[in-house]
């Protein structure tokens, strides 16, 4: 194996049950390069958890290969890449044990994972027998090899490839109803749970020892001869088998993998549906917020204020929706108004930056606490977008966050050799580490040094003399509102508010590191 390509099989069983040796390790897993560490094994934890099976992981950085996904712009690895010479070492390892003579490997990619694969399978002997499954591929393998792609139609990066999207090869998967994304799904998407379990029944050459193991790869049977052009999927059962319907059964039963809960939350107990109340409410307040800054406003800023409370207002509706409907037995009721929902995504990511662009153009105001108030709701508003991008574009300082939490916080490093379902939490706190930080803590901080600095405008701005921070008296309300008054009193509401906010996220976070750290310990 080549040293310098990480790898790790995850157990799906308990931390009781022995480590399977590796030649019955049959399935193997290549990442996408935009994806660290951590969300690889994130993402191999998900796989052996939907397959019920042990899988390996040889992790993609990408290297070798330029980062362009557009065919005549894109360079290709060489066959002595480190990668591809660790997938010819498993392939060769798993096929030289007698065991595994008349078995078939399987290899699940994800995105730009196809080129080493391709490389590595014109170069095996053992090409004939190895399954490739495919998920939302930014580049399709050619050539005559059993694979078989899955995407989505929404797929922004899988779309770009036209000859390969529209091969007999690719299946367009519908929608879930607890879709993660419509434009960049991960393979942990809901949308392609099934295609992960059963993808490869339609490459399957034979039936027999195989299927009696768990229903996917074969051994002795004819080709499936599912339609490729067909969006469902179809799972080959042996008449000759009696047991195969019951395993069928317990297949469908399974439910649900423990990534549906992560992408799709929903409160289950009193104390989640109290603190889901708390975070609504605080979301409906810095709403209410924009409605009130109407008040100091006027002319071309006012036309731009209200166009952002439009927009704020729509994407707040679309938090709450999903927040409500995310329950299982409404999902499929509103299953074409959540994926509607779901890609409004993008647009609201783009009136972040409409606001952010907007508040920069006035931080040349002649008054310094207004220059304050633009610098500090820029800063706000240029963080949500940072962050966000780097959810899709910064593998490189969430690789940097992520190594910090292991090292610093929880005291420990990637796991080596072997991994098991209960790192699931730990790989969870640590992914989840920077968006927790910035969503749950420096958010609300910001939020009210914001407020702190806004409550203080009518005193400096509209009545120099008086020192009272409100001056609601003998006035009427059209007055208050006018003067900047109302807007100082929802500020302070706000910052009251923020700051209990703030203070069950600090609780929550010191009580998820230490819970971590104590399992180190241990």
């Amino acid at each position: 194996m080549a040293s310098d390509v990480y790898e790790l099989v995850c157990l799906c069983g308990g931390d009781e049950d022995p480590e399977p040796p590796d030649s019955e390790v049959r399935t193997l897993y290549v990442n996408g390069s935009w994806q660290t560490h951590q969300e690889a094994v994130q993402e191999l934890l998900y796989i052996s958890e939907v397959r019920g099976e042990a899988v390996r992981l040889l992790y993609n950085d990408g290297s070798g290969m330029s980062p362009w996904p557009i065919s005549p712009c894109r360079t290709l690895p060489t066959l002595d890449h480190p990668l591809c010479q660790a997938l010819l070492t498993v392939w060769e390892q798993f096929f030289s044990a007698p065991e595994n003579q008349n078995r078939e490997f399987l290899v699940i990619f994800y995105g730009d994972a196809s080129p080493y694969i391709q490389q590595a399978l014109t170069q095996s002997r053992h090409s004939p027998r190895i399954v490739v499954v495919g998920i939302s591929p930014t580049v399709f393998i050619q050539g005559d090899f059993r694979v078989h792609n899955y995407r989505v139609s929404g797929d922004f990066f899988s779309s770009l490839d036209c000859r390969g999207t529209r091969a007999e090869n690719t299946t367009i998967l519908p929608y879930s109803s607890g879709l993660e994304g419509v434009f960049l799904p991960s393979i942990r998407c809901p949308s392609f749970t099934w295609a992960v379990r059963f993808g490869e029944q339609c490459l399957v050459a034979n039936r027999g020892e195989d299927v009696e193991d768990r229903g996917g790869l074969s051994q002795d049977a004819e080709r499936s001869q599912l339609p490729h052009s067909e969006r469902d999927l179809a799972v080959v059962i042996d008449s000759t088998d009696p047991s195969s319907m019951s395993r069928l059964v317990e297949w469908l039963n399974q439910g649900s993998p423990s990534s549906d809960m992560e992408i799709n939350p929903y409160p289950q107990r009193c104390p989640d549906v109290a603190l889901s109340a708390l975070y609504a409410i605080s979301r409906v307040s810095g709403l209410a917020q924009e409605w009130i800054l109407a008040s100091v406003h006027e002319g071309l800023d006012l036309q731009i204020c209200y166009s952002l409370i439009l927009m704020h207002t729509t994407f707040a509706v679309r938090y709450f929706f999903l927040l409500f409907t995310n329950y299982p037995q409404s999902r499929e009721r509103f299953r074409t108004a959540r994926i509607v929902a779901q890609s409004l995504y993008l647009p609201s990511i783009l009136v972040l930056v409409f606001d952010c662009g907007n508040v920069l153009r006035k931080l040349w105001m002649p008054q310094e606490i207004l220059r304050a108030i633009f610098i500090s709701a820029s800063t706000i508003s240029g963080s949500i977008v940072f962050v966000e991008c780097t959810r899709w574009m910064g593998r490189g300082l969430r690789h940097r966050v992520q190594q910090f939490v292991q090292q610093r916080v929880i005291g420990s490093g990637l796991p080596v050799g072997t991994v098991r379902a209960s790192y699931r939490d730990r790989a969870g706190f640590i992914i989840g580490f920077l968006q927790t930080v910035h969503g749950g803590l420096y958010l609300p901080v910001s939020i009210m040094v914001l407020n702190q600095i806004a409550i203080q405008v009518p005193r400096i701005l509209v009545r120099p003399n008086n020192t009272a921070v409100y001056d609601l008296h003998n006035k009427s309300a059209e007055e208050n509102w006018s003067s900047g008054d109302v807007l100082a009193v929802g500020q302070t509401l706000n910052f009251i508010l923020c700051a209990f906010v703030l203070f069950v996220n600090l609780w929550f976070f010191v009580k998820s590191v230490l819970r971590h750290s104590r399992r180190r310990r241990r």
